[in-house]
């Protein structure tokens, strides 16, 4: 039985989708849960594994979900009592995440985003992209009446220019990501809080070109993939990114 994964569509923000997508990579063949339509499995079938920015309580326990590279509001007090019900490992996406579910009691540990799962690139690099930057250039905010097609394939073509790039200028998370972890320099230029911890733990230092030692992005990735692969998820060789099937268009 194929796993299912926890899917974006229709956020209007491109960088959601994108961990959707490196998660792909990693696991290959799946049906997708969308976060935002959570109506649209009424199945359960398949092992469910979440990424992400967890909005709200999903409407299966934690324990039955692999939760890896999440990030949750478990500040909330109306979901604290779902995520404080699990017993099982967490995979926490940033470090601030990782204090706050060991806090409420909830074992846990910090595997990073799935987005620094992607492969280094070693080829020619060339141009200077701004996305979502005062500078005018590229942009995150997509509209919402895109099919998920299109904004899996919108994903695809973004990466392969954030790849190749020289040097990216962003104050956007899901781009300086998966950016440092295809070996692309960033210049960060958005929040760094909470929310943002796993830059300071990369060492990225805001406002000037940062590209983390590669030693320490492959640990992270390698300690997302070791997560999930402990966990039962197969883990695919091929390197390929795979559309999850979906229940819409």
């Amino acid at each position: 039985m194929i796993p299912r994964i926890l899917a974006f569509h229709g956020t209007g923000n491109l960088g959601d989708l994108m961990q959707t997508v490196a998660l792909s990579r990693l696991i290959g063949r799946a049906r997708a849960v969308f976060r935002d339509q959570p109506g649209m499995d009424p199945e359960r079938k398949g092992t469910l594994v979440a990424s992400g920015f967890l909005l709200a309580p999903l409407r299966e326990p934690p324990d039955d979900i692999v939760l890896c590279g999440i990030r949750y509001p478990c500040w909330h007090p109306p979901y604290r009592s779902w995520i404080a019900s699990a017993r099982k490992t967490i995979g926490a996406r940033d470090p601030d995440m990782r204090q706050d579910l060991l806090t409420l009691g909830v074992p846990a540990v910090l595997t990073g985003c799935a987005t620094l799962t992607l492969p280094r690139y070693h080829g020619p690099r060339r141009g200077v992209l701004h996305v979502d930057d005062p500078h005018p250039g590229l942009t995150h905010k997509i509209p919402h009446t895109l099919s998920f097609r299109e904004e899996w394939n919108l994903c695809l073509e973004r990466l392969d220019l954030y790849r190749r790039a020289a040097v990216i200028h962003t104050t956007r998370l899901h781009v300086a990501l998966p950016s440092i972890a295809m070996g692309t320099p960033v210049v960060y230029k958005g929040p760094m809080n909470a929310r943002t911890s796993i830059l300071k733990y990369l060492g990225i230092r805001p406002g000037r070109p940062s590209l983390p030692d590669a030693a320490l992005v492959s640990s992270l990735a390698l300690t997302f993939v070791n997560f999930l692969s402990e966990r039962g998820i197969r883990i695919v060789d091929d390197g390929d990114f795979v559309m999850p099937e979906a229940g819409i268009p």
